[in-house]
């Protein structure tokens, strides 16, 4: 008995007799700091908890990366309070974040590397799990080869493979492993911020990339079935409802691709649909297409028609003491891990500010250039009808300054509480960013390196992918 389940956005299910292999749960809740909601919410927490519990098999979960629409923490809870027993399959990493917090409570974890991708869930269950990360490309993101008893099966999840290089990367990691891929998962939409202005028109052109991505892994891998899958949700506020409009939504995408010679290999699964793949499992895939179009498009528009009906801003208020304070947390964060780079561009702008002259003449021209990538940020605060402007070492009000980002004060303060907020907020796109990279600059610390990272370990890392 081997079977396949997809069940919700970016999990499907393999199964066979001694073991259970999950992939990303994410089924209740939402996204990305109240960003994101998921299109079909049929099944909550406790009743996915509740049917693999009723299998009575070994369970392994592996995560493909952070993003909360992949890394659902409140599936973690609930599973620990309903006493579910999983082992955890993640890739090494430098910062160990991921494995420390499964750690903690006495989850085990299986780490994966470049060195020993490969893990064996079963005897019929294997994965080979890479960082689609190499000299050309650094990203957080994973995919996965499972073999699963006869079948090749590429989780490509968020992977943004846009370029020849990218999938002979991919193709160099797996083929190893296998000469055919039989099933291909990946993404159908886009996830955050559309290049460079995330206009109209540039989030049509990357819903179209994203078309073209499709055509371009058919292509290149040539497989039996091609499953669009991790992009089952809505933007779902009101602060970012916008971004729907030109989206690859389930509709949108068979329009897209049905004059297609592929057409044919691309399916959508149904939820919680078992397939049996011993025998005809194309074939049973392609018979249900309808079925799974079908089902998606109505939840997809019921959603879409409802928020209409109601629009929802579900953010939480927050004072400019509580975001002062957060701002102060985020300098003594910074300041604990990075103080000789910080104190030294201190040193700058005294120098700047008070001699000038020797400034000039004096400090080295790389020096001043690695000054001006870390000026202050000027920032509409929307809810507060507040215009402030933040550096490392202070924050002040300020008037008739053109803003480089507006946003509520909500999100502003998850910039400062998390390490990985400003990638949050490309991502659930709930501000208007006019200079994304005078933003990336000043967060930057948080956007590649996470808490307790020291500039050579990414340095080191940096060599190591080359």
């Amino acid at each position: 008995m081997n079977k396949l389940t997809f069940i919700n956005h970016a999990c499907f299910l393999l199964e066979d007799e001694n073991a259970l292999f999950l992939c990303d749960p994410w089924f209740e809740g939402k996204a990305f700091n109240n960003g994101w909601s998921l299109i079909d919410e049929s099944y909550d927490n406790e009743q996915i908890i509740k049917f693999l519990k009723h299998k009575n098999k070994k369970l392994f979960i592996w995560y493909s990366h952070e993003h909360s629409d992949h890394f659902a923490t409140n599936f973690i809870k609930c599973a620990t309070t309903n006493n579910l027993k999983f082992e955890v399959i993640y890739k090494d990493s430098l910062d160990q974040r991921v494995s420390n917090y499964f750690k903690k409570q006495n989850i085990k974890v299986h780490l994966v590397s470049k060195e020993k991708p490969i893990y064996n869930v079963s005897k019929n269950i294997i994965i080979s799990a890479h960082a689609f990360s190499y000299s050309k490309k650094h990203t957080d993101d994973s995919f996965a080869l499972i073999k699963f008893n006869n079948l090749s099966i590429l989780n490509l999840n968020d992977c943004e493979v846009n370029t020849e290089e990218d999938l002979n990367f991919i193709k160099s990691r797996v083929k190893k492993d296998t000469n055919q891929i039989d099933i291909i998962f990946s993404q159908f939409g886009y996830a955050g911020f559309c290049e460079p202005n995330n206009k109209i028109s540039d989030r049509k052109a990357t819903a179209d990339n994203v078309i073209s991505r499709i055509n371009r892994l058919i292509n290149f891998f040539n497989p039996s079935i091609f499953i669009p899958f991790a992009s089952f949700m809505y933007f779902s506020n009101s602060k970012n409802f916008f971004m729907n409009d030109v989206q690859n939504n389930p509709t949108t995408l068979v329009k897209k691709l049905e004059n297609t010679e592929y057409f044919k290999k691309i399916s959508l699964l149904l939820p919680m649909k078992d397939f049996n793949t011993d025998d005809d499992l194309y074939i049973k895939i392609i018979n249900d297409k309808e079925n799974a179009i079908k089902y998606w498009s109505d939840k997809y528009n019921h959603k879409i028609n409802s928020f209409n009906q109601n629009p929802i801003n579900d953010q939480i208020k927050v004072n400019m003491n509580e975001l002062l304070n957060s701002f102060n947390n985020f300098k003594k964060k910074i300041f604990k891990n990075y103080y000789l780079y910080l104190y030294f561009f201190k040193c700058l702008l005294f120098c700047r500010n008070n001699m000038p002259k020797i400034y000039e003449y004096l400090i080295p021209k790389f020096l001043i250039n690695i000054f001006k990538k870390d000026q202050s940020i000027i920032v509409k605060i929307d809810d507060l009808d507040k215009l402030y402007e933040f550096n490392y070492f202070e924050s002040k009000e300020v008037y008739n300054k053109k803003p480089d980002i507006s946003l509520d004060a909500n999100d502003l303060k998850y910039c400062f509480d998390f390490e990985y907020g400003y990638n949050t907020l490309e991502v659930n796109c709930k501000a208007k960013i006019f200079n994304q990279k005078k933003m990336f600059n000043f967060f930057r610390f948080f956007y590649y390196l996470k808490d307790g990272f020291t500039q050579s370990k990414l340095i080191s890392n940096k060599i190591a992918l080359k």
